[in-house]
This record gives C-alpha cells, sequence and structure tokens, in this order.
C-alpha cells in the first residue's frame, strides 16, 4: 500500500497525493510534482502528435508526462517550467517501448480532458530537483546496448550545438 501524504496549500482542504515511485499502472492517485522540462513532438513529416514533460517529485524521483494533441491545448498554457502543481485524474500508462525519454522508467503520466491540475505556492519549490538530469558533450556520449546516435556527422554537430547550450 502506498505512503499517503498531506498538504493544505492554496487554500485546498488536506490533499492526499502519492510520491511518483509509488504510481502503480491502473491505479487512481494523485501527485505532487515539479515540471523540469516540455516540448513538443512531432512525426518526421511535422504532424504534431503531444507535448511531453519530465517532473520530479520533492525525493527526487522522475516520470515523463505526455498529452496527446487532442487534449495539450489545456496543458501548454498552464503547465510551467520549475513550478509545483498536485496532479489527479491522469492515466498511469506503461513507458514506450521505443523512444524512450527515461530508459528506466517503467511507467509514464497520461494527461487527459478530466487530469486537475493545482498550481502550489513557488516557495514550495525549494524542496524540488528542477534539474534531475544532466547534459554532458556530445564526444562524451557512449553506445548503450549496442546502439548508436542517428544522423551521422550533421546530427552530431546539430546536437552538439544544443548540448553546448544547455551546458
Amino acid at each position: 500500500m502506498a505512503q499517503i501524504n498531506q498538504t493544505s496549500t492554496c487554500g485546498l482542504d488536506k490533499k492526499s497525493y502519492v510520491f511518483l515511485h509509488q504510481l502503480e499502472l491502473g491505479k487512481e492517485a494523485a501527485v505532487k510534482v515539479m515540471i523540469c522540462r516540455s516540448w513538443d513532438t512531432h512525426t518526421a513529416y511535422g504532424k504534431y502528435l503531444s507535448t511531453d514533460f519530465i517532473s520530479s517529485d520533492e525525493q527526487g524521483n522522475v516520470i515523463q508526462l505526455t498529452a496527446k494533441s487532442n487534449v495539450s491545448h489545456h496543458f501548454i498554457p498552464r503547465l510551467n517550467a520549475g513550478c509545483v502543481y498536485l496532479l489527479s485524474h491522469f492515466d498511469v500508462i506503461p513507458n514506450r517501448e521505443e523512444y524512450r525519454v527515461l530508459k528506466d522508467n517503467k511507467l509514464m503520466i497520461q494527461l487527459h480532458g478530466s487530469t486537475f491540475l493545482r498550481k502550489q505556492p513557488a516557495a514550495e519549490a525549494a524542496s524540488f530537483i528542477r534539474h534531475p538530469f544532466s547534459c554532458i558533450e556530445i564526444e562524451h556520449l557512449e553506445a548503450t546496448d549496442g546502439k548508436y546516435l542517428v544522423g551521422g556527422e550533421q546530427s552530431e554537430r546539430h546536437y552538439g550545438e544544443t548540448w553546448a547550450r544547455l551546458l
């Protein structure tokens, strides 16, 4: 059974939530997370598929959130990097087999039209890890499980510029 945490912020009555590592496939829960990063996902032909987010909890656990194109307009203006939110009424789904952002996570959160979110006071962000990942120079990346970076020299040059800006 998951340990329930209590908070009374933003004028809410006591609200129960679980830490991200306590989420279970198909079980309802509420979580308190910081949005660390967001991006739009497109097909190779440019069709918009979803907006995705990396989020962390107070214990430093991380999970990917995804909002499909038909509902993402509800979340794009409301979920901001560096802010803390209470989320509920979402689906806990298996992580993708391909194109995993967090390779070791078995689960991810799918936001939908009835997902509830409430922004928390800015002071709560101090107890969260904003960047639960690290960036490295492209030259220092190592292939894992016999897989390689795609796209050859052009992609390496592009990614190298991107990594340099993030550092």
